[in-house]
């Protein structure tokens, strides 16, 4: 999981040096507008790291048509990498304001702070240390001075009658933050879509209240804070005409008009790979090509809190964990910092990307807090580990901490051969029904 928390310029341009010396293109084209998106001056950087992508995308779609190289052309796209790495410098584009008022400008905010003062001065910093406390600085000053909490639920309730079935949702107190991303888990019927309906404001509690202090003041009414949110349920409603039609309607409503909706556009489009699917229509994509897109149309719709009811469930693993990092990427971003509620039934998959978890088990709250602490009050825990390391490599590095072992057969094909075969906890006793090829170990609590 990628560490929220201060930007940082210097980390960022290492990391995508660092994606260009290991040949990791795709990963570094898509860093390289994440940089662009966050520390650049403004809209022809952010063109240029598009038409950086777009070039990156085009080579690759060559060689898997063609079954051939373009070693030119890639060496070109690396160079081109590097030299907008090593420019880039903000001159006013941090866009931080987006956690407060998207009309504000740097001249909004406090004066003499040292937001204003990276828009005004003529020497920005230069140096890795420079940068690194110049953004600190300006990161503080703007975040204090806007309230990041997006939604504070306060012992919300809600029950309902289907029939026979009755439901309670028992009391929850929560807060969302700007930057964060908070994952519900649960089975089906725990009360997942429940209580994200209530957080997005699409049901009202039967107890208890909803407020939005990072949304609007007290005098907001609901129609403005709702055009704020963004809520994605698990049935996703067509669209007409082409995506990149929709796309630039959507921009257009929210006030992006000429050159900025098509760079934005372009970004979105870009940045969530679906510029080979621009021209389709929602018939012909895929069930994981329509939630990208529910995506894509929700950042240019310039919501600040994203709803997303169990968005994993229609998508193989490689779409999930493409997903799931461009979430992380999203609630990053300096530019667009989101606030990001997932649901989902299974906690691996959103543990991975998630800040805070509450796990529900028929309608009651079992579990609130960090992904960190999550099993810090149990005496012992099982852990499921995938990696490249061989068994015995595994049991000399995991040993030591208190983990005990008990090895087996895996019961399913690993699918890769340098990944390692089952193991499984001392005492486990439910191998005959497992199907997982990766690693399992028990330990202390402290482990997690």
């Amino acid at each position: 999981m990628e560490a929220t928390g201060l930007p940082d310029l210097s980390a960022r341009r290492e990391e995508v040096k660092t994606f260009v010396a290991d040949n990791d293109m795709e990963s570094a084209t898509l860093r390289l507008m994440d940089l662009a998106r966050d520390f650049s001056q403004g809209l022809p950087a952010l063109n240029d790291a598009i038409l950086i992508r777009s070039q990156y995308s085009q080579i690759r779609d060559e060689q898997r048509r063609l079954g051939r190289t373009d070693d030119v052309g890639m060496q070109r796209i690396r160079l081109s990498i590097l030299e907008f790495v090593d420019t880039l410098r903000d001159q006013g584009r941090h866009s931080a304001r987006r956690i407060g008022d998207d009309k504000s400008t740097p001249e909004d905010l406090p004066t003499g702070s040292a937001a204003e003062q990276g828009v005004t001065r003529s020497n920005p910093p230069h140096t890795f240390d420079e940068e690194r406390n110049y953004f600190a600085a300006q990161w503080k000053e703007i975040s204090t001075s806007v309230d990041r909490r997006l939604v504070v639920t306060e012992e919300v309730s809600r029950s309902y009658r289907r029939g026979e079935l009755q439901f309670q949702l028992d009391p929850i107190t929560l807060e969302i933050h700007a930057g964060e991303i908070s994952a519900i888990v649960g089975t089906n019927g725990s009360g997942k879509t429940t209580l994200l309906r209530i957080i997005a404001g699409e049901a009202r509690p039967h107890t208890g209240r909803v407020t939005y202090p990072g949304l609007g003041s007290s005098k907001s009414s609901f129609y403005s804070i709702k055009g704020q949110i963004a809520y994605l349920p698990q049935e996703l409603k067509p669209w007409s005409g082409t995506l990149l039609e929709t796309l630039h309607f959507t921009a257009a409503i929210h006030g992006l008009r000429g050159e900025e909706n098509k760079i934005e556009t372009g970004f979105v489009l870009h940045r969530l790979r679906l510029e080979r699917y621009k021209d389709v229509r929602w018939s012909q994509l895929s069930g994981g090509y329509r939630m990208r897109f529910a995506l894509a149309n929700a950042l240019l719709s310039r919501a600040k809190l994203l709803v997303l009811d169990e968005p994993l469930a229609n998508l193989d693993i490689n779409a999930q964990q493409r997903f799931l990092r461009d979430l992380r990427s999203q609630a990053n971003s300096l530019a667009l910092p989101l606030g990001v509620v997932i649901s989902s039934q299974h906690i691996h998959q959103v543990e991975q990307i998630a800040d805070s978890i509450i796990a529900l088990r028929d309608g009651k709250n079992v579990y609130q807090g960090a992904v960190r602490q999550f099993g810090a009050d149990r005496d012992e825990n099982i852990f499921q580990i995938e990696c490249a390391a061989s068994v015995e490599q595994l049991r000399v590095s995991l040993e030591p901490l208190g983990l005990l072992w008990k090895t087996a057969p895996p019961r399913m094909p690993v699918g890769r051969e340098d990944r390692s075969a089952g193991i499984l906890p001392a005492g486990c006793r439910r191998y005959d029904d497992c199907n997982l090829s990766t690693i399992c170990a028990i330990g202390p609590a402290s482990i997690a």
